[in-house]
């Protein structure tokens, strides 16, 4: 039925393997042998969603009593836990299943849990909290994730104005480039440099900002691996036990999924998981005369304008509103010019 490889399923049955599956099933319940008992909840739920497709029960005729038989009733052990042990993955897990199965009541079981977790989390505000937000009209109360990523966006919001504003700033995200003993212009940092200086700057806003939340952390995504690691996860501790986490993924305009990672990445991947539905994208654009020709992606962001790059990805968040994922989309101009006193001396 499956090799087990590390304590996770690798693979799961073929259809022609279903034979093979329910005898492996029936004799595990014979011996009280759950070898999926421990499977962590994502794959949890593929092993449902294979026994839902490939193993639906049988109809019984009303007013008959029939035996219970393990594998007809496999579907519903291995969600069973899904569903009994409380939490944010596990209500996502649930909503993914029902997206994918149909079935109505995994959804409401998802809406239901979600609610019971945040409920139970929620801490009301203390009087020094409140006497704060009260005194600085820039500082608010966050008790959800959807709050904390609007903070999060209007931090972003904060960071392109003085972008905008602020050359030297600007020249942050930029490398000068040196060529038979004068500069050559300059080139943008590459795509982990640019998460990571957006990572110190959104943490020293969101500590000015934000009154409840107490530790705020922005860790950015050191290396390009794949997998469900988002570019940054601003992480919060509320005044109570509670964590809120708000991911978001960075593409600079030369990249080729610049404006599909909206959708294919951050709403689709992170925000479908633990992390909640409500999450940033930053999309940072180069251009300029201070950028160096010699560098292969000046050609590749050309491709769009700022606005047609702003207008794109609005459209994309549009869409994922519409499936009841919040996407904030936040766009940075980078941009250098060339500066004919600084950018022409050896320095």
């Amino acid at each position: 039925m499956v090799s087990k490889a590390g304590g996770a399923f690798e693979h799961l049955p073929d259809q022609e393997d279903v034979p093979l599956a329910r005898d492996i099933i029936g004799g595990a319940h014979a011996n009280a042998n759950h070898a999926w008992s421990a499977l962590p909840p994502s794959q949890r739920g593929r092993l449902y969603l294979w026994a839902h497709r490939a193993l639906p029960r049988q109809l019984t005729a009303p007013g008959r009593i029939v035996r219970s038989d393990p594998v007809d009733e496999f579907a519903s052990t291995v969600v069973g836990p899904l569903i009994s042990q409380p939490s944010l993955e596990n209500a996502a897990v649930l909503a993914d299943l029902a997206g994918q199965t149909g079935r109505v009541w995994l959804q409401a079981d998802a809406v239901q849990m979600r609610d019971a977790v945040r409920a139970q989390a929620w801490r009301p505000p203390s009087v020094a909290d409140v006497r704060e937000v009260l005194t600085s009209p820039s500082r608010r109360l966050i008790g959800s994730r959807e709050q904390f990523a609007a903070v999060v966006a209007e931090a972003l919001g904060h960071v392109a104005d003085d972008l905008r504003a602020d050359r030297a700033l600007r020249a942050q995200l930029w490398h000068r480039q040196r060529r038979d003993n004068g500069w050559a212009g300059y080139v943008p940092a590459e795509e982990r440099e640019v998460s990571s200086w957006l990572a110190r700057e959104l943490e020293r806003r969101l500590r000015d900002r934000a009154a409840v939340l107490r530790e705020v952390e922005i860790n950015p995504r050191l290396a390009d691996t794949d997998g469900d690691i988002p570019d940054l996860l601003a992480v919060a501790h509320t005044t109570g036990a509670q964590a809120l986490s708000v991911p978001g993924e960075v593409k600079c305009s030369w990249h080729r999924q610049v404006i599909t990672a909206v959708r294919d990445q951050l709403g689709l991947r992170y925000l479908q998981g633990p992390h909640g539905t409500a999450g940033v994208y930053v999309a940072v654009y180069f251009g300029g005369s201070a950028w160096d020709t010699s560098d292969s992606r000046q050609k590749q962001s050309a491709r769009r304008s700022l606005a047609q790059l702003r207008q794109d990805l609005l459209q994309e968040a549009a869409d994922l509103a519409a499936q009841g994922i919040t996407a904030h989309v936040c766009v940075l101009d980078a941009s250098l010019e060339a500066d004919a006193l600084s950018d022409q001396s050896a320095g």
